[in-house]
């Protein structure tokens, strides 16, 4: 990759939007926190459900989600943070619109390091991208919002779970704080407490 995300989070408070319904549920908390706290605000993928005026950037990193998307990514106002040279020539005329930033990837099962131009990541899920980019840029502090879980039988509860936990016990990983409720082992804070 090219970006040193130094230049986008260094000594800022940064908030990764996930996608869970909490987000929703919480909108009007979470647009007044954003307000009042001006952290910079991280969506996840082209989909959010806080006004757009309210994000900042968007990242992606999972290939068949990157591919998914593709359709989608004009209609997206904010620049993306993504591992823009892994892609094919043909994903990337889809960004002609876009402000891109390109962050390097690698994935190594169960491994997160985060480098200047790069990061690495147990797997493709974009919350480990941008957790890794995010710390990597030596941000402030990390919130987390719409990081509902799912239920406990649920795969994708695991794999998130598997993630936090390698994330956790990396070297220079931040602490996490989600300000919506989550099933996942996150301090959660109070809204209207902040």
């Amino acid at each position: 990759g090219k970006l040193n995300p130094t230049k986008l989070f260094k000594n800022k408070n940064v908030l990764i939007l996930g996608t869970g319904p909490s987000i929703t549920k919480f909108k009007e908390p979470i647009e007044e926190f954003i307000k009042t706290q001006k952290p910079v605000v991280i969506a996840l993928n082209t989909k959010a459900s806080i006004n757009n005026k309210f994000i900042d950037l968007r990242m992606a990193s999972h290939p068949i989600r990157i591919i998914a998307d593709a359709k989608n990514y004009s209609k997206v106002a904010q620049p993306f943070v993504l591992p823009f040279t892994m892609l094919r020539s043909k994903i990337k005329d889809y960004f002609s619109k876009n402000k891109v930033h390109d962050y390097g990837i690698q994935i190594k099962p169960g491994k997160f390091k985060f480098d200047k131009n790069s990061c690495v990541i147990p797997s493709p899920l974009v919350a480990g991208y941008a957790l890794a980019a995010v710390t990597s840029g030596e941000a402030k502090q990390l919130f987390l919002c719409g990081f509902d879980g799912y239920g406990a039988d649920d795969s994708r509860t695991k794999e998130m779970i598997r993630l936090l936990d390698d994330y956790k016990k990396s070297k220079g990983s931040m602490d996490l704080q989600s300000i919506t409720p989550t099933k996942y082992n996150i301090t959660t804070l109070s809204l209207h407490g902040l």
